[in-house]
């Protein structure tokens, strides 16, 4: 549920070169957590105009294959 006049932030808004979606994901990998190395790559892709299924198929595409046979 989002606040009226407050919008939902969104990383991928704003990685708008190879540059600094580079840098984001150095920064994301320094953190222990490995979901925040996911996230930031899903926010990679999003950025760079990739779905959720196109992330999925290039990170496991076997798996991909086997989830949709």
């Amino acid at each position: 549920m989002t606040t009226p006049g407050y919008t939902r932030f969104d990383a991928a808004d704003y990685l708008d070169n190879d540059e600094l979606m580079a840098e984001y994901l150095a920064a994301s990998v320094e953190d222990s957590d490995p979901s925040v190395s996911l996230a930031a790559l899903a926010d990679v892709a999003k950025a760079k105009g990739m779905s959720d299924t196109d992330l999925y198929k290039a990170l496991a595409p076997t798996a991909y294959r086997k989830a949709m046979s």
